[in-house]
């Protein structure tokens, strides 16, 4: 007998014990413990029908001494209660001292003689016992107990039908039969399978090298053993970790040069805008020599910040650096400089633009803060449709626990659903509305990026037509110039 056929055979056979064993276990103590309950009531009933003929007795006065008049008495007693408890279905009877019936409540049911000689022992005086009876096809659990009346003996023995218990242990004994054959159908299926299974693990090596071939390298294999097959298995999975490790490697080294590439343009936009429109100014129009150093200044200082931002984010992106070094900057400085860049671009796109800031000195890395206040105010006069007169306000103010920024339009808005994914790489709300003003869905990905190394918090508030609300929460810790952390402590300009 081959190797197959041992583990298949010998598996079904402890299976199909552990079920049988198992189940009748099972079955044999349910039921047990449903003769028990049973048994503790037909306990109960006789105590009912005890207490009740002793009541009636001790009532009676005429069964003195004499056994003809106590038969008369009981028999007189007994059919009083049988009629009083019959709707109670309670089957007894009442027996002399030699086991003849001296009243029986159910002549078909309770038997006309009781042979108490298998409890017979424990049957003293005021004592109970019960047996079980097999009555035609019925089974009861009958409670017989002494009554002691003058100096004659008497037994109650009530009768509690258990045929039912008996049936239920026999339509499970059934059921049992019919589950083994359901569980014997599944094991042979299932057994036959992972024999199958434990014979060609050279398969799976087969298969798992063709998907490693077809580009899928996070592919294992199970190691069964330390056999041969199990060594080749764990040499191959280490081989296919190692090579899933340096895959994961170059595409994320891929993926960060790619989005570091992708913002730099993105961030290109918006002051290459501001410049060009500052040149154009200089060029077309006759200035002041004051206004002419102005708005020559405006530019030199947008290409610095370009070259500043640019090796910034290649640090940010690229190189995932998070010790910039921070040091402490005027909030009402910092929003002139973004005002200065982005106010040509609103002129030129009929929106107006309100900025209302309180004064406070925070550590802050400004050119990448920057880079999120241009980024929303650019992301709120792309969300204003064409021809429509839209309207930004940017507000800074205090908080117990830092900085607000809010900057707030009267744009298109977005779907609630919309604002949890908008922080994701490359995602835009209206692809076919940000490309065409010039979006690639990167500006808020590196925003969330940004805010975070500066210990804020961002917050979208929007409605479908009723605009975008967006708040950049500052705590009030912030890096300082060393890269350790300073609470804040310039208070508001006075």
């Amino acid at each position: 007998m081959n190797l197959f056929w041992k583990l298949f055979l010998s598996i079904i056979v402890c299976v199909l014990l552990g079920v049988c064993v198992g189940s009748a276990i099972l079955i044999q103590y349910s039921f047990q413990d449903s003769i028990n309950s049973q048994t503790e009531n037909a306990y109960k009933e006789n105590d009912i029908l005890y207490f009740s003929l002793n009541r009636d007795i001790a009532r009676t006065t005429d069964i003195i001494f004499k056994k003809e008049k106590q038969q008369n008495v009981l028999l007189q007693i007994a059919q009083s209660i049988s009629s009083q408890t019959a709707t109670d279905n309670i089957l007894f009877g009442i027996y002399e001292n030699n086991g003849n019936a001296l009243y029986t409540s159910n002549s078909s049911a309770v038997p006309a003689n009781i042979d108490t000689e298998p409890i017979r022992d424990t049957l003293t005086e005021d004592t109970r016992g019960h047996m079980l009876l097999t009555q035609n096809t019925d089974k009861y659990v009958s409670c017989i107990r002494t009554m002691k009346i003058d100096n004659n003996n008497w037994y109650l023995a009530t009768y509690k039908d258990i045929t039912s218990t008996f049936e239920n242990k026999e339509k499970q004994y059934y059921t049992f039969r019919f589950i083994t054959i359901i569980v014997l159908i599944f094991c042979f299926i299932a057994i036959f399978i992972i024999c199958a299974w434990m014979i060609f693990p050279i398969r799976r090596l087969s298969t798992a090298t063709k998907k490693i071939a077809a580009g899928n390298y996070q592919v294992l294999v199970p190691i069964q053993g330390n056999d041969e097959i199990g060594m080749l298995a764990q040499n191959f999975n280490q081989m296919a970790m190692q090579l899933n490790e340096n895959i994961e490697e170059l595409t994320d080294k891929t993926r960060r040069q790619e989005l570091f590439t992708n913002n730099f343009a993105h961030e290109l936009k918006t002051p290459l805008t501001s410049m060009i429109g500052y040149a154009d100014i200089i060029r077309s129009k006759k200035l002041s020599e004051e206004n002419t150093i102005l708005y020559a200044n405006q530019i030199v200082m947008d290409g610095k910040r370009l070259e500043a931002m640019s090796m910034k984010l290649m640090d940010l992106i690229v190189l995932k650096k998070q010790d910039f070094p921070f040091r402490k900057v005027s909030m009402k400085e910092f929003f002139d400089t973004v005002s200065d860049t982005v106010r040509p671009i609103m002129k030129n796109n009929n929106i107006t633009f309100d900025l209302d800031v309180e004064n406070i000195e925070l550590y802050m890395e400004p050119d990448l803060m920057k880079t999120v206040c241009i980024n929303l105010i650019d992301n709120a006069r792309k969300s204003i449709p064409s021809g429509h007169k839209g309207h930004i306000e940017v507000v800074g103010y205090i908080t117990p626990k830092g900085y607000d920024i809010c900057v707030t339009d009267n744009g298109c808005g977005m779907e609630p659903e919309e604002i949890s994914k908008i922080t994701e790489a490359f995602y835009m709300v209206d692809k076919s509305h940000s490309r065409a003003n010039g979006g690639a869905g990167l500006g808020l990905a590196i925003c969330s990026e940004i805010i975070a190394l500066h210990h804020g918090i961002l917050k979208i508030k929007s409605e479908p037509g009723n605009g975008t609300t967006v708040h950049v929460l500052l705590d009030h810790v912030q890096k300082n110039e060393d890269g350790g952390q300073n609470h804040r402590t310039a208070g508001k300009d006075k």
